[in-house]
């Protein structure tokens, strides 16, 4: 027959102490990225167990890129600034690299927060800033730059 549940395990799989209680949710907040098996095992009021498991895939938040070019569009041969101050983290690390790049043959442009760059030849480029933080967690984002 069927018997209530009294207890509830959890084992997170990350080394931390089980979780003991009456309750079938529980949270828990995991020190690092990675992929973890969390086992949940039910006790009723004889003594009866039961387990399931779970993965559960944690990642780091990381950088939101974000930058302002200006003037756009702008002449052929006009200084450029790229400015990604905007740019924000959603973790605790901060950013460590700025990395540009251009479509199109145009070149390449100096890493930071801030940067120039003149275009020697018209045309709409494709502008791609990747941020890293101290994490190692890296992302992009993209914008067009039209030179006339």
């Amino acid at each position: 027959g069927t018997a209530p549940i009294v207890s509830y395990r959890f084992n997170y799989g990350d080394g931390t102490p089980d979780d003991v209680g009456p309750s079938a949710t529980q949270s828990h907040r995991f020190a690092a990225a990675g992929t973890y098996t969390v086992r949940v095992t039910a006790t009723d009021t004889l003594g009866r167990t039961a387990t399931n498991t779970v993965t559960v895939s944690v990642s780091v938040p990381g950088p939101v890129p974000s930058f302002i070019p200006t003037p756009s569009p702008a002449a052929i041969g006009a200084v450029v600034t790229f400015d990604a101050t905007g740019t924000t983290t959603t973790g605790s690390s901060p950013i460590t690299s700025y990395t540009w790049t251009a479509s199109g043959g145009a070149g390449a442009i100096p890493a930071g927060q801030v940067t120039t760059k003149t275009f020697g030849t018209a045309g709409t480029y494709v502008i791609t800033l990747t941020v890293t933080d101290g994490a190692g967690v890296s992302a992009s984002t993209s914008r067009s730059v039209i030179i006339h």
